[in-house]
């Protein structure tokens, strides 16, 4: 599931991206026709709460709690890997990105 992972191993960068689904594209690796933007933020009742960024069509919403950022980006794999197959596009590959914001405003959730 994460053979496409791209991985940023600075200190302090926790950008991650990977491929779910899709077909091997040039020198093997997959190649994604979709994509699934996601946010992270800090949850101020504790753990963090992730969202997807923007619309994304035949895809209702995906918003959910996680630990951490690791947990975080293992459960957005695997529900995008559900949602894409659900919706016919792992066939053509989905790239799910996880990019942390310092707020629930900024991931769309309203905290009030």
């Amino acid at each position: 599931m994460q053979d496409g992972a791209v991985i940023d191993e600075r200190p302090g960068a926790h950008f991650r991206a990977a491929i779910v689904g899709g077909v091997p594209g040039p020198g093997g690796r997959p190649v994604a026709q979709h994509r699934y933007p996601l946010g992270i933020a800090p949850d101020p009742e504790g753990g963090y709460i992730v969202s997807l960024l923007e619309d994304v069509p035949d895809v209702a919403g995906m918003t959910f709690e996680a630990r951490d950022f690791e947990h975080a980006f293992a459960r957005a794999l695997a529900i995008a890997e559900d949602m894409a197959a659900a919706s016919g596009r792992l066939g053509e590959g989905v790239l799910v990105s996880l990019s942390p914001r310092a707020t629930l405003a900024e991931i769309g959730i309203d905290a009030d």
